[in-house]
């Protein structure tokens, strides 16, 4: 399983680090006023092909454009970045879809519910007393938490204590920025799949998987923080198919596990865009490593019939 994978396509476990310990920095400086007012169209441009984060799906019988967008769920307040001509897309779409509904309390408390391992499992139980107290004090030390509230959750969600750490400066997420700009517009936020179906896929790694994620924070941070850091400015280059490549050249990287944190996911999600495309022009927003590939989203709808192309 690779960590850097995980960081960049499940938005889920980064909520529950992201909303334990970390505040946003940034500020959305858009007032409602000025959103309808920035909404009267724009003109996007666009190109034929090229790196970017920005996506434009239309054709197929779309009255008006939908956007696609590649976040990395967190991201250092030095390095975040959300140009003008992204601005100027969201601002003439009228719903926000996100992996999760994030503007929605129950969701989230449903996630923080299903995040405990069943049957009053620890991961206390799961390891050696060695490596237990490895955890307890790498949390204390490096993280500056207790572990208590991580010790009854699935392994790989407990992994997510440790993003914010990992980022330059503040931690931002470019999901909870993207609510806030959905809210100054009076957007509507869904997301493309359920908190079941989140914790289904994160039920589908291994024990013995989820555990090694952990470990690797805890006996090799560094490492761990330098590889965010690389694929950090992979992301700022706008190339996804360069991260793409980054991800799936991660030794930890295998088959199995890109058909069920990506490829799976990707092919269920092109019903859910088709339908919401079809009834307004919408915001699309979730992990980069989502849209390129054979099995990306980009690829997917362009076979369903959408033209699909970067926005400049």
């Amino acid at each position: 399983m690779s960590k850097q994978f995980s960081h960049l396509v499940i938005a889920s476990m980064v909520v529950l680090g992201f909303m334990s310990g970390c505040k946003s920095s940034k500020k959305v400086t858009e007032s409602p006023a000025a959103a309808v007012e920035a909404a009267e169209p724009v003109v996007i441009p666009v190109a034929e092909e090229g790196t970017s984060l920005l996506w434009q799906i239309s054709g197929n019988g779309l009255a008006e454009p939908s956007y696609l967008f590649g976040t990395i769920h967190l991201i250092g307040s030095h390095d975040f970045f959300f140009p003008q001509v992204w601005t100027d897309a969201f601002n003439q779409t009228k719903l926000l879809m996100l992996e999760l509904d994030m503007d929605n309390l129950g969701v989230m408390m449903k996630m923080m519910n299903g995040s405990t391992m069943k049957d009053g499992k620890k991961i206390e139980d799961l390891v050696s007393e060695e490596e237990f107290q490895m955890i307890e004090t790498f949390f204390t030390d490096s993280l500056g938490q207790s572990f208590g509230i991580y010790n009854k959750m699935k392994p790989m969600l407990a992994s997510s204590a440790a993003y914010s750490k990992m980022v330059n400066g503040d931690a931002i997420s470019y999901e909870m920025e993207l609510v806030k700009k959905a809210k100054s517009n009076n957007m509507e936020v869904e997301g493309v799949e359920s908190v079941d179906d989140q914790l289904a896929m994160v039920d589908q790694i291994p024990m013995e998987d989820q555990l090694e994620m952990l470990m690797a924070y805890v006996t090799d941070f560094p490492t761990e923080r330098n590889r965010f850091k690389e694929m950090t400015d992979i992301y700022l280059t706008q190339n996804v198919e360069e991260l793409f490549t980054f991800m799936m050249d991660s030794p930890e990287m295998d088959e199995e596990s890109r058909a069920i944190m990506l490829d799976a996911r990707n092919k269920k999600w092109i019903p859910v865009i088709s339908e919401k495309a079809a009834a307004m022009p919408t915001f699309f927003a979730f992990g980069a490593g989502h849209l390129p590939g054979e099995f990306g989203v980009i690829n997917l709808l362009r076979q369903a019939g959408y033209t699909v192309k970067p926005v400049r």
